[in-house]
């Protein structure tokens, strides 16, 4: 029985081919736990010693391929690198593309290889569409289609030694790679212009948050946090007072409801009714009346349902229609569908207002509750808590309580001035890269690692003032503004 001869690649194409697949995963090493490029690397290094001198690759069995794969999906599990969505997943697919060095039993895994490495290069794109992030791809993509070209000019059997032009040869592989993506631009441009692009990257799911607002606060989760430019809304004040922009907060989503780690919106409440301006004199107090100003904004498309206003809203209406537009608890306003198109309404404001909002339930602007039925149903969602919590927020709460009570009852100002001295005596920092927080986040941030960003700090001082006895929510939206000084409007950005 003649034992067949197992495939040889050459040493270049096997330079070449880890050389494109370190490409296309550079832009996913943040992604990675720092104990994966390290194992990679060492992965790389044995394949091409091996090969450098006239070895075959190692090549793992069924089984050992098995319990490898195993054995990695569960260190990403153990650090938390592994779920759902893309940046998720990332870690999982980029070990795994590494892996196939390790079953390179013919030409055809090579290529599957490369394949493999254009997937990721196309993942990249789904985050990000940059100019930065286009010149990698083209590169990346570039690099990778060298390797098919090398792979059939050279051949497959041969040492490193076979070689004896290898940089003509490279040359000549992406000279060829490039003139195959000149002859696809055309066709390219023909699909970019006339074929839709369905907007899909507002459903991923990324441990690095992008600046900007949601309806879920979970922080826990984020790994690090990348500031955003990008225009959120423009705003053009029309009449009243013209406030600076340090007195500017745009208030957008409010979340009331906490398992201890996150913030939503969940409420059992009856459906939502059509806004008028009854309704919303009946929530905000006669200072609002005073200081008045009236504003258009001019909002980018973000794909979520409620619109910005400026804190605190005394009247909205859109300048199209107002069939959709609906009040929501927390002064939020909404339309049924998620705004995927640039959206132009007017607003008025009390900028020194204080808002008295109503979280339950809704109600008719023919019969809006009394002042002692808001605050009841306010004060009633604003203090539940979670069954389930570590012990050790539990006792900080109380101890902020005790700290905070003055004749027998607990005084609020002094409870959040206790609160955010407790942030400064402890020596919390600020940082858009605290890591992940697992999953006692609060309970890790609060205690051990005492880094985060606003999402941290808001969620913790929300979730300790509720515990200890005053009513709290988090108000999402946007601070200041930029005043572009040849227009005269305000930019608020992402960031």
């Amino acid at each position: 029985m003649i034992t067949p001869h197992p495939y040889q690649p050459r040493f270049s194409t096997l330079a070449w081919l880890m050389g494109a697949m370190a490409l296309a995963t550079s832009s996913f090493i943040t992604l990675l736990p720092i104990w994966l490029p390290c194992a990679l690397l060492a992965l790389g290094v044995i394949v091409l010693t091996r090969r450098w001198f006239g070895k075959v690759p190692p090549q793992l069995g069924l089984l050992r391929m098995l319990v490898l794969a195993v054995a990695t999906i569960g260190l990403l599990w153990a650090t938390h690198h592994l779920g759902v969505g893309i940046d998720a997943a990332a870690p999982l697919f980029v070990a795994f593309l590494w892996f196939k060095l390790l079953e390179l039993h013919s030409e055809r895994d090579v290529m599957r290889a490369c394949f493999l490495s254009l997937f990721l290069v196309t993942a990249q794109l789904l985050i990000a569409q940059s100019l930065a992030q286009m010149l990698y791809a083209m590169v990346a993509s570039l690099g990778v289609l060298g390797v098919l070209v090398h792979l059939h000019v050279v051949g497959p059997e041969g040492s490193g030694m076979v070689d004896r032009q290898p940089l003509r040869t490279a040359a000549r592989s992406l000279r060829t790679a490039a003139v195959i993506v000149a002859q696809a631009l055309p066709f390219a441009a023909i699909l970019f212009i006339f074929i839709p692009r369905p907007e899909i990257g507002p459903g991923l799911d990324q441990k690095n948050a992008i600046s900007g607002v949601s309806d879920v606060l979970d922080p826990n989760q984020i790994a690090q946090v990348a500031k955003s430019t990008q225009p959120a809304f423009r705003v053009e004040f029309t009449g009243g007072m013209t406030p600076a922009p340090d007195a500017c907060y745009w208030r957008g989503v409010v979340l009331w409801h906490t398992d201890g780690s996150s913030w939503d919106r969940k409420l059992n409440a009856p459906d939502r009714v059509a806004i008028g301006a009854a309704a919303i004199a009946d929530v905000v107090t006669a200072t609002a009346l005073a200081d008045r100003t009236s504003y258009v904004v001019a909002l980018q498309p973000h794909y979520s349902r409620w619109l910005y206003t400026l804190d605190a809203p005394v009247a909205m209406v859109r300048v199209d229609t107002l069939e959709d537009l609906r009040l929501s608890p927390g002064l939020v306003f909404q339309q049924s569908k998620p705004i995927a198109v640039p959206l132009v309404y007017r607003g008025e404001s009390g900028v020194a207002a204080q808002a008295k909002d109503h979280p339950l339930p809704y109600y008719r602007p023919s019969s809006p509750p009394s002042a002692a039925e808001v605050r009841e149903r306010s004060r009633s969602a604003y203090l539940l808590t979670p069954p389930k919590l570590d012990s050790r927020i539990v006792a900080l709460a109380e101890r902020l309580s005790i700290a905070a009570t003055v004749d027998g009852r607990v005084d609020a100002k002094r409870l959040i001035a206790q609160t955010l001295d407790y942030f400064r005596r402890e020596g919390f920092v600020y940082t858009l890269q605290p890591g992940e927080m697992g999953p006692n986040g609060t309970a890790t941030f609060l205690f051990e690692k005492k880094r985060g960003f606003c999402g941290h700090y808001s969620n913790a001082f929300s979730l300790l003032v509720r515990l200890a006895g005053v009513p709290s929510r988090v108000v999402v939206g946007y601070y200041g503004g930029e005043i572009n000084p040849i227009g005269g409007f305000m930019i608020v950005r992402q960031s």
